[in-house]
């Protein structure tokens, strides 16, 4: 074999083991990558795999919001506030909770309404995630004018009066049960009736998040 056959092989090899060489590199890259990710998403304590579910995710991801409204409703009073969704995503209402104290309450959210005025005072719709700059868009206010409507769900919490007992209602029974809104800037309204003979303080606390596709 000449020397110049010699020399061509010998590049040849060298070229192959530079590839290999190059592919071991990426595969190493690779393993460490995996690696990483393994370890991020281990506890540190116990090592096993970290899991959130979804509304904890979405709270993270800076859309999950809340509410809480306290109000003192008379006896047989019924109050109302608009509640309209956002202008160009869907409001996914995961939680509604109504606390009373003492007496029976009725929470319902009504659909097909027809609001004329909207300038009541605004309840605060917070993000859970302080880092998030997102806006929301749902608007939620008191005394609303509004005409027609029927209930899309309603919830009761009901208590003793006698006894001072309190009453708890919840719309999600499971963490998979939520409502979607409309789009558009459609309103709905959220009114409580208080079913007793006695002045009843109560609590609505909510949580929702807002996205663009009304259907996931």
């Amino acid at each position: 074999m000449s020397e110049a056959r010699q020399t061509e092989l010998l590049e040849d090899q060298n070229t192959t083991l530079d590839s290999q060489t190059t592919l071991l590199t990426a595969q190493n890259v690779l393993l460490t990558t995996q690696t990483d990710v393994i370890v991020d998403s281990q506890e540190e304590i116990t090592l096993g795999i970290k899991s959130i579910n979804t509304d904890h995710a979405l709270i993270h991801m800076g859309y999950g919001l809340g509410f809480t409204i306290y109000k003192t409703l008379t006896t047989g009073q019924v109050f109302n506030w608009s509640f309209k969704a956002p202008t160009a995503k869907y409001a996914h209402v995961k939680d509604i909770q109504l606390t009373s104290l003492g007496g029976s309450i009725k929470l319902a959210l009504l659909e097909g309404v027809a609001v004329t005025v909207d300038t009541g005072t605004l309840v605060p719709l917070n993000n859970l995630n302080n880092n998030s700059l997102y806006v929301p868009t749902t608007t939620i206010k008191e005394t609303p004018t509004f005409t027609g409507g029927a209930a899309a769900w309603t919830i009761y919490a009901l208590a003793d009066s006698t006894n001072q007992t309190t009453g708890i209602g919840a719309f999600a029974q499971n963490e998979n049960k939520e409502f979607v809104t409309k789009s558009a800037d459609t309103y709905y309204v959220l009114q409580a009736t208080n079913l007793t003979t006695e002045s009843i303080p109560i609590v609505i606390s909510g949580f929702l998040y807002e996205e663009s596709q009304g259907l996931v």
